[in-house]
Parts: structure tokens; sequence; C-alpha cells
């Protein structure tokens, strides 16, 4: 059995991450479990999430589901490095050159925004055994890898131009529709990266509804859970070797290659 731990974190401690966590069961992927914060997550593996628990508690609820072994890889949709983040990464110029064009560039990182919640998490990821995978990295059984979810939906959903799934974004999206529209228009673009997610990992529509929130504020957690299984899938494609990385030999973006579909 593989396993992998996706985790959309937030940058801030005050805003709420995604986790999920998908298995290989016989050649396929299944989602084992997903949430749009770390209570939800913990409920899911029968434990509870103290208050302030941060995202490494993700690491103890995916070992709780996992009958007591670690995942063999955590993707995370934060920067990381084996250095000090200070500013503008190699991983970060080189995406944002590569996916510029398709408005995929990167966000700029400092030592404040992700700053301790990028340095704890690495932290407590080391001290469980894991190393984060970069250019130069050896092969390791534990493995934690940085993601970009726009990239990887280009190469998921075969489109040309970053997909408008950002709850938050709408009223840029599309400027001058009426919320109603907007909504509609999110809500569709969230359906569409869910149904094909469940084509590569079985259970997503099972777990993900995408129908029920009727306000943008409810929707928002659907596209964080989307995001976190998004992560995840990623790192299915690093582990099958269908994964490029973009970076240097202290932090690296993974990114499925154009040909993931067929590399088996």
């Amino acid at each position: 059995m593989v396993a992998v731990l996706g985790i959309d974190a937030a940058w801030t401690r005050h805003n709420p991450s995604g986790f999920a966590l998908i298995e290989k069961v016989g050649a396929h992927w299944r989602l084992g479990a997903a949430a749009s914060n770390i209570q939800d997550f913990a409920c899911a593996s029968s434990l509870e999430a103290a208050k302030e628990s941060g995202l490494d508690f993700a690491i103890v609820c995916a070992e709780r589901m996992l009958g007591g072994r670690l995942p063999d890889l955590i993707a995370v949709d934060m920067p990381l490095s084996r250095h000090p983040i200070t500013g503008r990464r190699a991983s970060d110029i080189k995406v944002s050159s590569r996916f510029g064009a398709a408005k995929c560039a990167t966000h700029s990182p400092s030592a404040v925004r992700p700053g301790k919640v990028s340095d704890q998490l690495h932290e407590h990821c080391k001290a469980r055994g894991y190393r984060l995978k970069t250019l130069t990295s050896p092969a390791h059984p534990w493995t934690l890898a940085e993601i970009y979810p726009h990239p990887a939906l280009l190469r998921l959903m075969a489109v040309p131009m970053r997909v408008k799934y950002k709850v938050a974004k709408t009223s840029i999206y599309w400027r001058g529709a009426s919320p109603g529209e907007r909504l509609s228009n999110v809500r569709g673009e969230l359906r569409k990266i869910a149904q094909r997610l469940d084509e590569v990992v079985a259970g997503v529509l099972d777990t993900v509804d995408v129908e029920r929130p009727a306000t943008f504020s409810a929707l928002k957690p659907v596209e964080d859970m989307i995001d976190a299984i998004v992560a995840a899938w990623v790192g299915t494609t690093i582990l099958e070797n269908a994964a490029e990385a973009f970076g240097d030999e202290d932090s690296a973006i993974w990114v499925p290659k154009e040909t993931w579909a067929n590399v088996h």
C-alpha cells in the first residue's frame, strides 16, 4: 500500500488549510479522506484536533488512518526550502517563466509569509523522517514535496490557460456579471475539476459536494478541499515518475509532466 498526504497550506495561522489522504489500491488511487480544515480531518481519523493544532497534526491523523504507518509522500502547496526563505527562489522564477504566459506565475514568498508556518512544518516533517525533494536530493523512503496547483491543473484539465476556480476572484474572472452568475460559473469550474479528479482518484465525487453550497463563503471550503486533493494527486505523479521539477538543489516545485497520463 502506498499513500500520499496532500496539504493545501494557508500561509498564515489564522486561515484554515485543506487536507487529503489518498492510497493506491491495486493499480488505482483512491481517496481515503479529505477536509477543508484540520478539525474535520482529525475527526475523519477518530482524533480530536486542539484549537492550536498546526499543519503537522495532519501527519498524526494520516498515520492513524493508515493503521500506524506514515504516508510515503507529503505534497504541500506552500513554499519549502532547505534554507531560510527570504524572497523569490529559483523554483518560483522557473515556474513563473514556464507558466507565466498561462497566468500561472507563483506568488512571492517572504520571511513573513509563509515564514514560520513553512519552517515549522518542514522541521516537523524532518523530525518524522521526511526529506524535501529537490533537483539533487537522493531517493528517500519518506518524501516531502512542494507543489503548485495552478500549473498542475493545466496538466490535469489539458487546458492552455489558468483555470478560473478561485471563489474569491470571481469578480475579476467575470467582470460585470451578477453574483448569481459568478457563483454559477465558479461552481461549474469546481465541478469540472472534481469530475476530472474522480477519473484519476476514485471517490472524489463521493466526498466533494460542489452542488449544495449556496453562497460564495460556503463554496470556499469546497475549493480548499479540492486544492488538497490536487496536491495529493500531484504527489502520485511524483511517485510514478510522471512529474517534473522546477528549481535547484535548495527548493523545487513539482508539476505533472505533459505526458503524465501516459507514464506507467
